[in-house]
């Protein structure tokens, strides 16, 4: 057990705690000192059905080859690891969110193109950064799970950005106000809403 404490056996990548530990050191840096940082959270997508499909041999070496497509499209600074069943993080100091949209992209790209015995594997992904309204390093990945999410409910095998989701949600709010001052605009100033 000693032995996996850090890397995971199955992907060679470091575990979560780890990667908590690096995160929250380079967190605390970052606000210090005013620099970039982004997460990359990601997610291999339909992986239950792929393993129910093909077993869970298949299913691991599925798993040791998105790691190696995430070793291979980080650079030496970045940490990777396995976040948990089928989702994967990086973390990228020095790195803005168009950066980390960048290297998400060359990762997604990279499972999509990738030879692959049973089926194409395709990644769900979500990319998040430091900026000033940013309080804590659970803030930060909560923004990367949650672009993470959009991009699977537009379709999976995409890279969305935590502030396209903040700017869609800030669009819907003014589209819903807007239709609501229209409604109340057709029902006349003295009628009340029902």
């Amino acid at each position: 057990v000693q032995t996996c404490a850090l890397p995971i056996c199955l992907t060679g990548l470091k575990n979560v705690r780890h990667f908590r530990e690096r995160l929250n050191e380079e967190f605390r840096r970052a606000k210090e000192f005013g620099a970039d940082l982004s997460v990359v959270l990601m997610d291999v997508d339909h992986f239950k059905k792929f393993n129910d499909s093909f077993g869970h041999p298949a299913g691991d070496e599925v798993l040791q080859a998105v790691a190696c497509h995430l070793r291979e499209n980080i650079r030496p600074t970045d940490l990777g690891a396995r976040y948990g069943g089928e989702e994967f993080v990086a973390m990228l100091p020095n790195t803005s969110e168009e950066g980390g949209k960048i290297i998400a992209e060359r990762i997604r790209s990279a499972l999509e193109t990738g030879s692959w015995d049973k089926r194409q594997i395709t990644a769900s992904i979500g990319v998040a950064s430091l900026n000033t309204y940013v309080k804590s390093m659970e803030e930060l990945i909560e923004r990367a799970d949650q672009a993470l999410y959009q991009s699977k409910k537009e379709g999976r095998n995409r890279v969305t950005r935590w502030s396209d989701v903040e700017n869609t949600a800030r669009k819907e709010s003014v589209e819903k106000a807007a239709d609501k001052a229209a409604a109340q605009k057709e029902k006349g100033p003295n009628k009340k809403a029902a």
